[in-house]
């Protein structure tokens, strides 16, 4: 068929995959959903301490709680009880295991007759009650359901705070792991609107100052976009939630579908006969297939983590480069072709005074490069992870400062919980074992780290002392009452009968907002717990166990740091032979890798010589980086190959030639990606600005080591030495 026949064709073709692309858009954006508040997103699949997590949750159910209160709330004011009672009635999708205020545990604590309002207050102090004496909340324990569902848990709450009681939502201060889950939600649906828009504008308006043509730019935005769009849309149409990081994915799909697009009108840039459209696909198709097929290794390489959250932001960011990669060839060239815009030719000279600089001490610079990159790759023997959940958020978030007041006037939300279990018992040694327990948590109480603890104890009266007759007669009597009282406390939720064992619950509480060594902690506090047990009741068969949600986010911070070791040396793995089969060179191949595995080793390596813990976000961006920054390599590369395969070419002055040619591409492309990811710098979710951060830094180091290092290593190697036409 003759090719000038064909032109209405693929302009037609274009016009109906743009059309079909607006409409899978719209449906995909109208099921939108998100889960930052699904809290096991952020940890290991498969480990023993989330096996004694799930076993704990059979015995007592989940440990999320919600602390609710308001500046009026006291022990006074009968708004407490009429608001928990409220949110029990109301909850008609079974989120709520239970919701007790302190002025209604002092009520039934008083019916039962065990302990004074004092005692009471003291007993739960730190928990329901603040140092002083007065100030109270409402603690709402979630259900299985409720924890899964965690913002319609917290949305229930202000709703009925609002309606019961006429606290609105904004005099509410909540806190708590599903508050923590709800309002990362929120920023996470704020930022497609607040960040991604902005992101987008900031790399159009970069890529009019790199082409200086309107109408053309417009083009490149209305394709960038449906890229961005359909990224959004293959999460949302394939069942899939948005994360913590995932409002990253449209913005790299756009600046990635931006960057092509230059590549592409690059190559109309270039001489040569023929039909426009044709011209850049030819030249361009297989350039933009091999980077977008590096990038989508990048990203899969994420499929092996052991974090779900890591796993999915991989898939659906390798989905988004693969829509990106479509429209790119799909409609870019279409689009030049249709537009024929007036662009300067890129002349095959080989004058380049940026690389005369450079070539003449290319054996140096390589030196220079490879020490560098070894001296601050050798801080990777000290780098740290740190999952607190805190540094995901800037500490002017409202969700932050609802912590910090809360935990001034009442007291910390950091939890923890020690599992005791007692196997080959009676109920006849039921006081014993309390007696125990309550010396249990005495000696928890003092270790510095820890700042409230709780367990069923609480809700009963001390043991009276002395040797007197009444004394006697009174312990009596305490031992009958606790004998009763065994099975009504399992009620609690802290302690759990099963045939011949019981399991004990001790809550420990650590503020949220400062560092805890929960490792540490981890063992110290088991070993503390063991040990007194140990000495009391020398003949029993008891376990002790550490576990809960928070501890489960601490434990995991080793396996993270283990975790991008491995995602990273596999997308090496894979990126490196699909480098080699492209090139059909082993040592170019090779040779081509390295500028892009120096950013990562370099940037990594300082985090760690600095002692600054990665988290989740951090942990992915290498594989992320690594993706995005073979792309410029591919181009390069495969411009110079082609360049060297033409017999009238020396290799000089094809190394010169395809670095005049591709360099301005380069360039403007690590431009567009820097200042597009700009605008995530300044959220409220500060695990999405480091993410953002590192990513730059390493995209900036990728650009210099390809325009500095890459030469430089081909001279080296003797690959851009030789006469036209041969290989080296």
């Amino acid at each position: 068929m003759d090719r000038n026949r064909s032109i209405p064709l693929c302009r037609l073709f274009a016009l109906a995959f743009y059309g079909l692309g607006l409409v899978v858009c719209l449906f995909g954006y109208l099921r939108f959903e998100s889960n930052m508040e699904d809290v096991f997103q952020w940890l290991p699949d498969e480990t023993p301490d989330r096996e004694l997590y799930n076993e704990f949750v059979d015995q007592f159910g989940v440990d999320d709680f919600l602390v609710v209160t308001w500046p009026q709330c006291t022990v006074a004011d009968s708004r407490c009880e009429t608001f928990a009672d409220a949110l029990l009635e109301s909850d008609r999708d079974d989120l709520i295991e239970q919701a007790v205020s302190g002025r209604q545990l002092i009520r039934q604590m008083l019916a039962n007759r065990r302990q004074s309002p004092k005692k009471i207050i003291d007993r739960f102090g730190g928990i329901y009650f603040g140092a002083d004496g007065r100030r109270t909340c409402v603690m709402v324990t979630l259900t299985e359901r409720g924890m899964d569902a965690r913002g319609s848990a917290v949305a229930l709450v202000k709703r009925i705070a609002d309606e019961s009681i006429g606290v609105p939502p904004e005099d509410l201060v909540l806190a708590g792991h599903p508050q923590v889950g709800a309002y990362g939600d929120a920023v996470v649906r704020s930022s497609i609107a607040n960040f991604v828009g902005p992101s987008c504008l900031i790399s159009t308006l970069i890529a009019w100052i790199c082409l200086r043509n309107i109408p053309l730019t417009i083009i490149m935005l209305a394709i960038s976009g449906l890229a961005a769009g359909l990224s959004i849309s293959i999460v949302t149409l394939t069942g899939g939630k948005w994360g913590g990081l995932s409002s990253v994915i449209p913005t790299l799909a756009y600046i990635l579908s931006v960057s092509g697009a230059l590549h592409l009108v690059n190559y109309s840039r270039t001489p040569g006969a023929g039909r426009l459209m044709f011209r850049i696909l030819h030249i361009g198709w297989k350039p933009c297939l091999l980077s977008a097929l590096t990038t989508v290794a990048g990203m899969l390489s994420l499929c092996r983590s052991e974090f779900s959250a890591i796993r999915e932001f991989g898939l659906y960011s390798a989905s988004g480069v693969l829509a990106s990669l479509a429209c790119q060839l799909l409609l870019i060239p279409c689009a030049i072709d249709w537009l024929q815009p007036k662009l300067s030719v890129v002349d095959e000279t080989t004058e380049s005074p940026f690389l005369d600089r450079v070539l003449p001490w290319s054996g140096p610079i390589v030196m220079l490069f490879i020490v560098a990159t070894l001296c601050a790759g050798f801080g990777l023997r000290y780098l740290r992870s740190d999952l607190e959940v805190e540094r995901n958020f800037s500490p002017r978030a409202a969700v932050i400062q609802d912590i910090a007041w809360l935990e001034a006037n009442i007291g910390p939300v950091e939890q923890t919980e020690l599992l005791i279990r007692f196997d080959e018992v009676t109920e006849e040694g039921f006081d014993r074992r309390l007696r125990v327990i309550r010396q249990v948590e005495k000696a928890l109480a003092l270790s510095p780290e820890v700042k409230t603890v709780l367990s069923v104890a609480a809700w009963l009266p001390d043991e009276p002392e002395g040797r007197s007759l009444r004394s006697t007669a009174a312990r009596s009597a305490y031992r009958k009452l606790v004998q009763e009282a065994r099975s009504d406390l399992a009620s609690t939720t802290y302690l759990s009968l099963n045939g011949d064992s019981e399991s004990w619950r001790i809550s420990i509480r650590f503020p949220f907002l400062l560092p805890t060594n929960f490792q540490a902690i981890k063992t110290t506090l088991t070993d503390l717990a063991a040990a007194k047990i140990s000495d009391e009741l020398a003949d029993a068969k008891v376990s002790v166990r550490h576990t809960g949600v928070s501890l489960l986010y601490h434990v995991a911070q080793d396996e993270l740091v283990a975790d991008l070791y491995r995602n990273f040396a596999f997308a090496f793995l894979v990126i490196c032979p699909m480098m080699i089969l492209a090139l059909q060179s082993f040592r170019q191949g090779a040779l081509a890798m390295i500028p892009n595995v120096c950013p990562a080793v370099f940037a990594y390596g300082l985090l760690g010589w600095f002692d600054y813990p990665v988290d989740i976000g951090m942990s992915m961006t290498a594989c992320v980086a690594i993706g995005i920054a073979v792309d410029d390599t591919t181009h390069f590369m495969l411009r110079f190959q082609d360049l060297r395969k033409a017999s009238s070419i020396a290799a000089p002055a094809a190394l010169r030639i395809a670095f005049h040619q591709c360099s301005r591409a380069m360039f403007h492309t690590t431009l567009i990606t820097v200042l597009g990811m700009t605008a995530f710098l300044f959220g409220p979710l500060a695990a999405m600005t480091r993410f953002a951060s590192l990513l730059i830094v390493l995209i900036v180091i990728a650009l210099l080591c390809d325009l500095v290092l890459l030469p430089s290593l081909l001279k080296t190697f003797r690959f851009a030495a030789g006469r036209a036409g041969n290989e080296q």
